[in-house]
């Protein structure tokens, strides 16, 4: 080590913010130095601020070290950086430079008030530490009421899976945790807020959220689609938002009155500009409302978020097809400064088959566009659907129903050509479809449709068999030479693809098309036409899940936006927080002691349903919702419901804050981070995590305390009643192999617990099982006397088991 310099720097950093934290720094303060005093915890205090009383004698802890809590909090001289680490310490003695990681409070502490009314507006509940886990607390808190700094602290460990992985960033956790509490209001506007279209994703959503969902590493994942349903049968407002209004002068236009078209809409007229969507079909919604029966999305569950949309100032201009009644330099002649193509894939792939063109061939988009709008293309009661995704199930289902009404005895058959593992469509729609007595043939493949008279009468199949994964993991199926089969069948409905429609690309002439869709930067969804961008199923990402096709609308709107305001063109939704689940160890606990199997929604009986049209998922019940609700972990603890920003009146909260360094030079550190409690869970002998009444000592601390989570009232855990004898076990893990140390405190800890307890059951029998008395401090001796007069038992032994 160099030698120091004389010019040393007049700052000292003092890391521990416990009780000889903080003298050492009123000390150094009051000696004239600058101390920059860092605690890890939100707040000073350290173990001293759980403790009752202090012995030997028996004053009450927190009256010890609030005076000195406050004075240190009002030095000038020391600088208070609570919820920090030292991260790095470099230079000499004199002359340091430390680094240290600041951790975001989401609190502006120049602006809290500490009033408190962000803790009920809060609907996340969690063990709270500071009481050892005994008790809950909210996710924004205060460590306990004395705190310094006297300010709130929001616990975020990042984005929760179900958020992290949504397209459009939905705050699930948020808005299931309202749901538990019941406030389903709220819960609807978190569900609505980053997602124009809540009920219609409750309904049809793939839901990435419950593929990510940490509940399925216990028992299952969390309903979390059912849920958002729930909330939007129950609490969507029945009249519609007030129109907002339009501060920009630049005029928006927008191709394609679908998911993507929409939403892109919505945010546009929420930024203030005045936004027109042009539509091909006499209605709105694309393939929400053209590609998706009844059944499974009423349309008047899509048409009252379509009214939201337009509400808001929106003009929606039905039957304006691209490339017949305009194009895109049309629009931008007409004086719109911005056009957002998002028409989605409206006509089938071609099929490779020999004798699609027979009669009785359909396709999929044709057949339920046709089916959607009144207008049902005829089918016969033998009907083959060629294809595995949701959208050969919503054929199948369909034929199956437009047969059934009618009153034929019908046979639907999905042939598939890979196994059902493969199998694109949902579980869902698989298992709903079983229900209604679908047929599936896996691991077929058309390979010609038989005909005579120039109609349909069979299906050769050629049989496969899965060979390597293709590019995307699935194994790629392959014909298997000279295997054969043939279905009779007068109906064959392709469900294989999509394509661009022809005349919309003539109404492109500036826009170029790669591949069959509209070439754009990815990243911004700009194409090479200035002023133009594309999304959805239009775009090199498609086709598209509903979810992904509005939250590439969302994107286009945000960047049209600084497109319009000459800013940058950025990436959204890039997850600037880390993904959080529970530890390990709290997920083996759940699986141990609550297990619970996943919420069924109500569905209509298989055999009646399939006579119908009515909605097969009924949903669920309030106490169905609110059951299913209380299984979520809270995995990133705050769910970003932002329910405290609204209950917030100074407004100090500040969610987008982040963790951060700064750096400090300093002539001298002192290092009074105080201990870790040692984990009696390893000691199995001892009972404790398997026998709810074996406690730690700082357990039973807080129960002593009037602060504590029984109010000072001494409680067995596992029935609540007062305990009659209580055995206080010492030296577990030290004085053995592992720690040869003596802790030199625990038996007059024990010894004051002893005493303590029988002030709250003067009946109670206490017993200190020990090695030997260790009392090495002022008046330790006469602590201990005084214990034994009052008949504790102390009781040399080492115990091998409880």
């Amino acid at each position: 080590m160099a030698s120091a310099s004389t010019n040393t720097t007049g700052a000292v950093l003092v890391v521990g913010g416990g009780v000889a934290g903080i003298q050492c720094a009123l000390d150094l303060a009051e000696g004239g130095y600058k101390v920059h005093l860092v605690e890890k915890a939100p707040a000073l205090g350290g173990h001293m601020a759980q403790l009752d009383k202090t012995f030997p004698t028996n004053d009450c802890s927190m009256c010890i070290i609030s005076p000195k809590l406050v004075e240190v909090g009002r030095h000038l001289n020391v600088e208070l950086i609570t919820n920090a680490e030292l991260l790095q310490l470099d230079g000499d003695p004199g002359h340091f430079k430390a680094k240290i990681l600041h951790h975001a409070r989401y609190v502006d502490e120049d602006v809290c008030t500490s009033c408190g009314e962000c803790v009920p507006a809060c609907p996340v509940h969690v063990l709270d530490t500071y009481n050892e886990g005994q008790s809950e607390r909210k996710a924004i808190y205060k460590l306990y009421p004395q705190a310094i700094p006297n300010t709130y602290v929001v616990d975020k460990k990042g984005y929760a899976p179900c958020k992290a992985h949504c397209p459009v960033e939905t705050s699930a956790q948020g808005y299931i945790a309202l749901i538990a509490e019941g406030r389903f209001a709220d819960a609807y506007r978190v569900a609505a807020e980053p997602n124009p279209f809540p009920s219609v994703c409750g309904r049809i959503c793939a839901h990435p959220c419950e593929s990510a969902c940490t509940r399925g590493d216990v028992d299952e994942p969390l309903a979390i689609a059912s849920l958002k349903r729930f909330i939007c049968d129950v609490a969507e407002p029945s009249e519609l938002p007030e129109r907002l209004p339009v501060t920009y002068e630049e005029k928006v236009a927008i191709i394609g009155a679908g998911p993507a078209g929409l939403s892109c809409a919505r945010d546009l007229a929420q930024y203030g500009y005045a936004t027109t969507v042009f539509e091909a079909l006499p209605v709105a919604g694309g393939m929400l409302r053209v590609g998706i029966p009844d059944y499974r999305l009423p349309h008047d569950v899509l048409q009252r978020e379509i009214d939201r949309i337009v509400a808001l100032g929106v003009d929606l201009r039905l039957t304006q097809r691209a490339g017949v009644d305009f194009t895109v330099d049309s629009l931008l002649a007409d004086g719109y400064k911005a056009v957002f193509l998002a028409t989605g894939l409206q006509t089938s792939a071609p099929s490779p088959v020999k004798g699609d063109d027979l009669e009785g061939c359909l396709t999929a988009v044709e057949f339920l566009r046709r089916l959607n709008l009144g207008d049902p293309m005829p089918v016969g009661d033998r009907v083959v659907v060629v294809g595995g995704g949701d959208v050969a199930f919503d054929a199948a289902r369909s034929a199956l129903r437009l047969t059934s009404t009618n009153g034929k005895a019908p046979s639907v058959t999905i042939v598939y050509r890979r196994s059902r593992d493969e199998m694109p469509a949902s579980v869902e729609e698989i298992e709903e479809g079983l229900a209604e007595r679908l047929q599936i043939e896996y691991l077929v493949a058309p390979a010609e449709i038989l005909g005579k008279d120039g109609k349909v009468t069979g299906v050769k199949l050629q049989r496969m068999r899965l060979g390597q994964p293709d590019e995307r993991g699935r194994r790629r199926p392959e014909p298997i030479p000279n295997a054969f089969v043939e279905v009779p069948c007068d109906t064959v409905i392709f469900a294989i693809g999509q394509a661009i429609v022809d005349d919309f690309v003539k109404g492109l002439p500036g826009v170029r098309i790669e591949d069959g869709t509209v070439a754009i930067d990815s990243d911004t969804l700009a194409t090479h036409q200035p002023g133009v961008f594309a999304g959805g199923d239009v775009a090199p990402t498609g086709p598209l899940t509903a979810i992904e096709a509005i939250a590439a609308g969302r994107k286009a709107a945000a960047n049209i936006h600084n497109y319009l305001r000459g800013e940058k063109l950025v990436e959204l939704w890039t997850n600037p927080l880390p993904e959080a689940r529970p530890d390990e160890a709290v997920l083996a606990l759940t699986r141990l002691t609550k297990k619970q199997p996943r919420t069924r929604m109500p569905e209509l009986d298989g055999e009646e349903r399939r006579r119908n049209w009515l909605e097969v998922r009924q949903g669920f019940t309030e106490e169905q919702a609110i059951a299913e609700a209380k299984r979520c972990l809270n995995c990133a603890v705050c769910s970003e419901c932002m329910e405290c920003v609204r209950a917030c009146g100074p407004g100090a909260l500040r969610h987008d804050e982040r963790d951060r360094e700064m750096e400090r030079e300093v002539g001298a550190v002192v290092m009074a981070t105080g201990y870790d409690a040692y984990n009696p869970g390893t000691k199995g002998e001892h009972g404790y995590g398997r026998h709810p009444n074996v406690l730690s000592a700082l357990e039973y601390e807080r129960m002593l305390s009037a602060s504590g989570p029984t109010v000072g009232e001494i409680k067995r855990p596992s029935d609540g009643a007062h305990p009659q004898r209580i055995a206080f076990i010492q030296c577990v893990g030290s004085r053995d192999q592992e720690h040869e140390y003596c802790s030199s405190v625990c038996c007059m800890y024990a010894t004051k617990q002893a005493m303590l307890t029988q002030d709250h059951l003067p009946n109670a029998e206490c017993e200190v099982l020990l090695m030997d008395v260790r009392a090495m401090g002022k008046n330790f001796d006469a602590f201990y006397q005084r214990a034994l007069d009052r008949g504790v038992r102390y009781i040399r032994s080492r115990p091998s088991a409880v």
